[in-house]
């Protein structure tokens, strides 16, 4: 009686035939895989395999030669190796944060809670009250802003942010950003500068405070970290369709290869002055303007400095100019 069986491990249903009492051996002939084929649009890759069946006395019956196109599983393995690097790169940026984020926590709240110690002595002197006052001021607002950075950006994952957008004027706002920093910065050897391109009520636009604010705080911030001594700018410049904003400083600058990453989650700088915050600031930025409609960038040089820009689109009335969700 015939029997059906299969030869070797060929991934495909290659079938030899045998009669009772003979007993059929296979040996490779030719095995290659990822041999290219090109065809005119689409490049194949071929797997190969010519088994040659024999009988006992290693005479051969007779051989089969097998083309498997493997093109479909290539594209496969390459996207689950992307899908697999991914996840390991999120993984070690997920790990250095929350290693981070405790570093971020403790120095700020072992300040507040040792000074606070030290406040509670009634013999203290006045000047030195006043100066530990102002250390647990001080960190006390580092510790706000950490949390506020990762409150704001478990929003932003979460879909939940929205624009909220009202009529405000715009040098004003930068007015009272630029008169906080000043007095706040304690940066003797630093010029700080806003450069505004509306007058009076031109200057009225309709747009989301909070977050516009926060964009250039985060911004400005930065380019204090990076600065030891020279000049910081900022302002705007009305476009055709859209309010161009900026942030230059003269500090440091950012290399090549961490302008590729500078926006991205958890992302930080090794050599800012300050290097502090969890590397979320640039990234909330990014998804505030994105939310608004406009776009993010920088350009940087080392030892010379770095300019931030961010555009939301602008959109032309009668009476006022006005921030658009369009460009």
């Amino acid at each position: 009686m015939d029997k059906m069986f299969n030869v070797g491990h060929l991934p495909v249903g290659i079938v030899f035939k045998s009669v009772d009492g003979l007993v059929i051996h296979e040996k490779e002939l030719f095995d290659h895989e990822s041999m290219p084929w090109n065809t005119l649009s689409y490049t194949h890759f071929l797997e190969l395999k010519i088994p040659i069946a024999l009988d006992l006395n290693d005479n051969e019956l007779g051989s089969v030669g097998v083309f498997l196109d493997l093109s479909t599983r290539n594209v496969i393995e390459m996207e689950l190796k992307k899908s697999v690097n991914w996840t390991s790169d999120s993984d070690r940026l997920k790990k250095a944060f929350l290693n981070n984020i405790s570093h971020e926590f403790r120095t700020p709240m072992n300040a507040i809670v040792g000074y606070s110690e030290l406040l509670k002595d009634k013999d203290l002197d006045h000047g030195l009250r006043s100066d530990f006052v102002d250390i647990v001021i001080e960190n006390s607002l580092i510790l706000l802003n950490v949390v506020d950075h990762c409150l704001s950006m478990a929003s932003i994952e979460a879909g939940l942010v929205k624009l909220k957008s009202t009529m405000v004027d715009l040098n004003g706002l930068c007015y009272t950003i630029w008169n906080d920093f000043l007095t706040s910065s304690g940066a003797a050897d630093i010029s700080f500068e806003f450069i505004p391109d509306l007058t009076g009520t031109s200057s009225m636009i309709n747009v989301d405070v909070e977050k516009l604010k926060s964009i250039l705080t985060n911004l400005i911030r930065n380019a204090y970290d990076f600065t030891e001594s020279g000049r910081i700018c900022f302002g705007y410049a009305v476009k055709s369709d859209c309010i161009e904003f900026f942030v230059e400083d003269t500090g440091k600058g950012i290399s090549e290869e961490s302008l590729t990453t500078i926006f991205d989650e958890f992302s930080k700088v090794d050599y800012a002055l300050k290097n502090r915050g969890v590397g979320l600031g640039l990234t909330i930025c990014r998804s505030y303007v994105t939310l608004m409609g406009g776009s993010i960038w920088v350009k940087s040089t080392i030892g010379v400095g770095s300019i931030f820009y961010f555009s939301i689109p602008l959109t032309l009335d009668s009476s006022h100019r006005s921030i658009g969700n369009n460009c």
